[in-house]
């Protein structure tokens, strides 16, 4: 994974029409690439952007605006290379104990991947998106407190990419 730049915007539409019913517009992807305290990271396979991942950070928790993984390259682990790196900015000097995603009631394959990669529904918005009447899911997954961790002012080394999304699907 990467940090991802504004020339990836339009690959990031392309996969989100393929993937979501209520698509994000590149006015939205841009408006999330500006904003403080947001992170958007492009997964790429052989220099092809095939995913993204984009994630607001407070104190406490880090919650998912929007993860998609290309159709193509669904189901070869893609998508929880991306979550299990995420997982890994709990477990650092941040303080952050919870990673939250709100997904769309009909989004079932999206339910079911969160469940699959230790997520929790936790609660339900009814009526929660401004499109449909449909309800958000609420999913946690939150890392238990370890007394022996000394918590530090987090830096930007608590941001930056560590691994590689791998192309072989594992």
């Amino acid at each position: 994974m990467r940090w991802a730049k504004p020339i990836d915007i339009p690959a990031f539409t392309e996969i989100e029409e393929l993937c979501f019913a209520y698509p994000w517009s590149a006015a939205e992807f841009k408006a999330h690439m500006k904003f403080r305290g947001c992170v958007s990271m492009a997964a790429e396979v052989d220099g092809k952007v095939i995913g993204y991942l984009i994630y607001q950070l407070s104190p406490s928790r880090i919650s998912i605006c929007n993860l998609a993984v290309a159709p193509e390259f669904q189901r070869h682990g893609y998508g929880r290379q991306m979550i299990e790196w995420l997982k890994r900015k709990l477990t650092g000097r941040t303080g952050r104990r919870l990673v939250t995603a709100d997904l769309r009631e009909r989004n079932v394959c999206g339910c079911i991947f969160f469940r699959a990669v230790g997520f929790r529904c936790v609660n339900i918005f009814h009526g929660f998106y401004d499109e449909t009447d449909e309800s958000a899911y609420h999913f946690h997954f939150k890392v238990k407190p370890n007394p022996n961790a000394a918590l530090t002012v987090p830096t930007s080394e608590d941001l930056i990419p560590e691994v590689e999304v791998e192309s072989d699907g594992q």
